[in-house]
């Protein structure tokens, strides 16, 4: 979703360094709190740039992924839940 905003607003893709992140967690229990964890930062930084003067379709964009991230905190909640 993000990449046709990066080319519609003339913005350079930034260098994927996501692997430098990546852990493996201990035990599915640890990796549900990771996914909670990262899913309340993600909404925290959507609800941040939601406060920003952003063009419309921007603002849809980041309120669509920060909808998503919600979604994914249950679910991860519900993980945590079961074990």
């Amino acid at each position: 979703m993000l990449l046709p905003l990066f080319e519609q607003y003339n913005v350079a893709v930034p260098e994927d360094i996501s692997r430098t992140f990546i852990t493996t967690p201990e035990t599915i229990k640890n990796a549900f709190a990771v996914g909670v964890q990262g899913e309340i930062e993600n909404i925290s930084m959507y609800n941040r740039f939601l406060t920003f003067n952003l063009p419309a379709d921007v603002s849809a964009v980041f309120t669509q992924l920060r909808n998503a991230s919600m979604n994914h905190l249950a679910a991860f909640e519900r993980g945590v839940a079961r074990y």
